[in-house]
């Protein structure tokens, strides 16, 4: 009984250590853009991990042809940040929108949500 209590005292009261992923901001909005204008629009969202030990990120979905994303997220150590860029050039007029979702090794998911609007 007494190795019971001591085992749950441990529980308790140890810091064990943990990995958590923080993405900011979780929305990326180009507003309005011209169509076929002059290079693109880019816009940066990061990626932290705020726990004490190592996160292997995914990031992963997909984009129409308006959007170009690209990160340099792969393995995070404790308490370090990658980044996540996208560009946004129109080719057509209207709203355009996609998701990102960005899981760490926990099984944590966060999604990138990305909009804009091609204008004539």
């Amino acid at each position: 009984m007494k190795s019971i209590i001591a085992l749950a005292f441990a529980m308790l009261f140890t810091n064990p250590s943990f990995a958590d992923i923080n993405v900011s901001p979780t929305s990326l909005m180009f507003g309005s853009v011209k169509v076929d204008g002059f290079g693109y629009h880019q816009q940066v969202s990061y990626v932290r991990n705020t726990g004490d030990k190592t996160e292997n990120i995914q990031v992963s979905g997909f984009c129409p042809q308006d959007f170009r994303v690209s990160h340099n997220c792969y393995s995070l150590p404790k308490y370090g940040q990658c980044q996540i860029s996208v560009q946004f050039r129109p080719t057509r007029a209207g709203y355009h929108s996609c998701s990102y979702s960005v899981r760490g090794s926990t099984g944590m998911t966060t999604f990138l949500n990305i909009s804009g609007t091609g204008l004539k």
